[in-house]
């Protein structure tokens, strides 16, 4: 059986803590804190710390700890451009790739999507659920091993906390759902230019209304 250092133990249960809300957007991991609450020396969890940033879920404090991930402003722009590009490659390749089932299916969600949109009740959680549900089967359907080895970490990280913050408002979910209608349909076309064309342009929009979103702290305030 293969044995789980302390470091990553810990990474992960931090994670999990971060899926479920007991750790917030923009709150602080403090180094001294964690290691009495693990019962180990510093040194495993900063190193639990620096793998968690390679993955985008926390920002690095030197010297202090970490925040987790809060906004595209807490991300640099290589990691914007990476993501953007990435995510429309998938659908370009999801648009030569797919069969006419996965076509069907693509669109099956994207219209799942466009319905939730329109629904008063539904939360931007919930919601973010659908969106990278479909992200997720396209980067399937895209069927690159390559491509997927570099989105998942990006999927884990910084595009959660990036595409949560883009869709809270119903307007915000609305004009999400369009993109993916749009990306859908240019799936079904087997147009992969106009594919990837959408799909940047719907993480475009994602990343802008996040940026005006990130504004507003009171949103996703911490007490320090």
């Amino acid at each position: 059986m293969t044995r789980i250092s302390s470091a990553r133990r810990i990474a992960m249960d931090i994670v999990g803590k971060i899926q479920t809300g007991e750790i917030r957007p923009g709150e602080r991991l403090r180094e001294q804190s964690l290691a009495a609450e693990y019962e180990v020396s510093r040194g495993p969890i900063r190193e639990a710390l620096h793998s968690l940033a390679a993955e985008y879920w926390v920002t690095l404090d030197p010297g202090k700890g970490a925040r987790v991930t809060q906004s595209p402003a807490d991300l640099d722009g290589d990691f914007v451009f990476i993501a953007l590009r990435l995510s429309g490659l998938a659908s370009r390749f999801a648009a030569v790739r797919a069969t006419p089932e996965e076509r069907d299916e693509i669109e099956r969600l994207a219209r799942e999507i466009a319905d939730a949109s329109m629904d008063a009740a539904m939360t931007p959680e919930a919601f973010s659920r659908l969106t990278w549900g479909l992200g997720g089967y396209i980067l399937t359907v895209a069927r690159s091993r390559s491509l997927e080895e570099q989105i998942r970490p990006l999927m884990r990280g910084g595009l959660v906390q990036m595409a949560r913050h883009g869709v809270l408002t119903p307007p915000r979910r609305r004009a999400v759902a369009r993109h993916w209608i749009d990306v859908a349909l240019a799936i079904r076309a087997r147009d992969g230019d106009r594919a990837e064309t959408a799909h940047v342009a719907l993480m475009q929009s994602s990343v802008k209304a996040a940026d005006r979103a990130s504004l507003h702290a009171d949103l996703w305030q911490v007490d320090e």
